[in-house]
């Protein structure tokens, strides 16, 4: 998929000349798409800086918010004569569900098919929500033309993003990190995204230096307050439950894997983060 994203971004970089023998305009739209903390950010981002080096440089014109002194509609305007100025560009319109309201739509779509020459832009748009899109955006060739699709990971790339992990702290000898653990956490951590994976490793690093610094830590979440205050939850039940939680892994290895202290951290990690996802999803 990386390598996907890079060619399609490249080609219409390179190709002005074949658009050109195709009578067609030179303009493209792509649509990043999917559930939150899956890659479509730091996607730009390294796309924005794959153009930067290229020769000639590509400029990247950012665009988060439409608010200005003018009103939103003048922002529309005013990003589309910037991006003409600066043609050939990349155009990134960020979470394009909130941006694109009822009140700019029609300046936006005049701005897209409008009169003027677009050439040389390749506008992308993001969003976590691509069904709360108006079918104009979603749905119109001409205005996006590709959407691309970013998933949470399935447990193979769950097990990849572990060892990724495990890469990092191959050269810490305070932390035991075994090919099998790798497995095991992507077992458990189904559902999640690479956020939330990415949170699960850091909460528990964390975790593990705290205790490694000052000792254990449990006492001081007596005092920490129930993150929900209606679930009718004692903190000692919680507490009493976190220590003692027991590995879940189906490898066969579960006797060695209690034995690690990044184990037992991950599951506490999981355990309370799945929580989080339970409450959002019920809002």
């Amino acid at each position: 998929m990386k390598k996907a994203l890079i060619k399609d971004v490249d080609n219409f970089f390179d190709g002005r000349e074949t658009y050109a023998r195709l009578k067609v305009p030179w303009k493209r739209g792509a649509i990043y798409y999917g559930p939150p903390g899956n890659g479509k950010t730091i996607s730009i981002k390294a796309m924005m800086h794959t153009l930067y080096n290229r020769k000639p440089q590509v400029p990247t014109l950012y665009v988060k918010s439409l608010v200005s002194y003018a009103g939103p509609q003048y922002s529309v305007n005013q990003i589309f004569a910037q991006a003409r100025k600066f043609a050939p560009c990349y155009l990134i319109f960020e979470d394009l569900d909130t941006m694109i309201t009822p009140a700019v739509r029609s300046y936006f779509f005049n701005e897209v098919d409008g009169l003027r020459n677009n050439d040389g832009i390749f506008m992308l748009g993001s969003t976590n929500h691509l069904d709360e899109l108006d079918p104009g955006l979603a749905k119109r060739p001409s205005r996006f033309d590709r959407k691309w699709y970013f998933p949470n990971p399935n447990e193979a790339q769950r097990e990849a993003y572990a060892r990724f992990w495990q890469s990092k702290l191959k050269d810490n000898d305070d932390v035991e990190f075994p090919d099998e653990l790798c497995a095991a956490i992507a077992k458990i951590t189904h559902g999640f995204s690479f956020a939330y994976m990415q949170e699960a490793f850091v909460a528990s690093l964390l975790a593990l230096a705290r205790v490694a610094i000052a000792g254990t830590d449990d006492e001081a979440m007596l005092w920490a307050g129930p993150a929900n205050k209606s679930a009718g939850t004692a903190l000692n039940d919680i507490v009493i439950e976190r220590m003692t939680i027991g590995a879940r892994s189906s490898g066969g290895t579960a006797d060695d894997l209690d034995k690690l202290p990044l184990w037992r951290e991950i599951q506490k990690q999981v355990k309370t983060l799945r929580e989080e996802m339970d409450e959002d999803e019920q809002r």
